[in-house]
């Protein structure tokens, strides 16, 4: 059997993803039971998309929600970060401006272009540029936008 080569680092990279929010396990059980009225041990999958998140569940049925419905149940941290896409990493890596069933992937570091030139080269992914693709750079750019306009500040002076 043949498998593919792994790469090796020499030295430690960040390697992170995007995130909008986050959202506890107790909180997703919550969620999961109150807007699906469904139990956890139900799902194969939950993923966000096109606004909305979405659960898919072991009988093959698929069930959504606006987006907006859920941001009650995410982490409070969530709301005082205005970094989408891991501006410090090395790569970061999310579903936000890819085609469905690909990653989009930013390079930040001469270490993040080489292993990522790395994994391309020994065939271990498919490599695009984010311009060339739909729907792209422009909704990375868009939701990044939105995240740090939306991030409350952090007072200070609260006891």
């Amino acid at each position: 059997m043949k498998t593919k080569p792994s790469i090796r680092l020499e030295t430690e990279q960040l390697i992170s993803y995007f995130t909008y929010e986050s959202f506890s396990y107790d909180e997703i059980i919550k969620l999961v039971k109150e807007k699906f009225n469904e139990d956890i041990n139900n799902l194969t999958k939950m993923n966000i998309d096109s606004g909305k998140f979405i659960i898919n569940l072991k009988n093959g049925e698929e069930k959504d929600v606006p987006l907006k419905e859920v941001q009650s149940y995410a982490r409070h941290t969530c709301h005082f970060c205005d970094d989408l896409t891991s501006e410090y990493a090395d790569i970061s890596v999310g579903s936000i401006g890819a085609p469905g069933g690909s990653s989009a992937v930013i390079i930040r570091s001469k270490a993040g272009e080489e292993i990522y030139q790395g994994a391309v080269k020994a065939g271990l992914i498919d490599s695009k540029n984010l311009k060339d693709v739909k729907p792209g750079q422009f909704l990375v750019e868009k939701i990044g936008g939105i995240k740090k306009m939306k991030c409350k500040p952090v007072d200070l002076t609260q006891k």
